[in-house]
């Protein structure tokens, strides 16, 4: 061969040398998967050595989260304290008044 030809056969890789598509992305899922089996490990552990910490966590967790979930189900009924004294205070006065009064 020629040093031309040696040159075109550096600059493209033969038609065996290309990565699969398909075996990149099953050995980056491979990967995560064993990632993933770690983490799970570890929190296992740690929920076996301290299994009181997991408990009062994932309660307080829970709480968070229901607490989030009660506010963006529940209407907004924001009425200040201010405001609910004096419609109270208006209404025991308007009760005690006569009505010639008013």
């Amino acid at each position: 061969m020629s040093q031309s030809s040696h040159a075109a056969e550096a600059r493209e890789p033969a038609a065996g040398n290309q990565p699969d598509p398909s075996s990149e992305a099953d050995s980056l899922q491979q990967a995560a998967l064993q990632q993933l089996r770690n983490c799970r490990e570890q929190v296992d552990v740690a929920i076996r050595e301290r299994p009181a910490t997991a408990v009062m966590t994932l309660f307080g967790v829970g709480l968070g989260v229901g607490f989030l979930a009660s506010k963006l189900i529940a209407p907004a009924q924001r009425r200040s304290t201010h405001q609910m004294i004096t419609d109270h205070i208006t209404k025991a006065v308007r009760d005690v008044l006569p009505n010639s009064l008013r």
